[in-house]
């Protein structure tokens, strides 16, 4: 006996299909990039004393001195809404996960590409390019978005991988 799936369920499987196809060639892109010894350029800021890395290509446009409107309804790590050039950006202020409320009305962001969302920092650290094999996988679970690190001026820099941070947070 034949079975026909509905327009739906074919939709959903070139759906799937589509993001299959994504993943793999993303892996191969990375599989590439490890053995040509290619560097990945991230751009390395601090907040409450640690470092934390984005990749360059995940960055709209960094900014200091933004008013940011706090929402008191909002979910942590959330703090409130910034307007850039029209549209609203969701601000995520990293202290919250280290218990510490950056409490100034002026924010220092950090603008993502077509996430809206905007993340608070303290100081430009540099940008760095970094090689695969340095990089490391870890587990953190009080920052779930976090999934590597590589090290630099004696310190762990923790990588924000910003599709899973959006999935985890804005996605939902």
């Amino acid at each position: 006996m034949l079975m026909r799936s509905s327009p739906q369920q074919g939709g959903d499987m070139q759906k799937n299909d589509k993001v299959l196809l994504e993943r793999t060639q993303k892996v191969a892109k990375a599989i590439r990039k490890e053995e040509s010894g290619e560097k990945t350029p991230f751009l390395v800021f601090e907040v409450n004393e640690k470092l934390f890395a984005i990749p360059n290509d995940d960055i709209l446009i960094i900014t200091t001195g933004n008013i940011m409107r706090a929402l008191e309804r909002i979910d942590e790590p959330f703090t409130g809404i910034v307007n850039l050039k029209g549209y609203v950006y969701n601000v995520l202020d990293l202290n919250l996960f280290f218990k510490h409320a950056d409490t100034r009305d002026d924010k220092n962001l950090i603008f993502l590409k077509k996430y809206y969302i905007a993340f608070c920092f303290d100081i430009i650290m540099d940008t760095l390019g970094v090689p695969a094999k340095e990089i490391m996988r870890i587990d953190t679970p009080e920052i779930p978005f976090i999934g590597s690190f590589f090290k630099r001026f004696g310190k762990e820099i923790y990588i924000i991988d910003v599709r899973k941070m959006y999935e985890t947070y804005a996605g939902s």
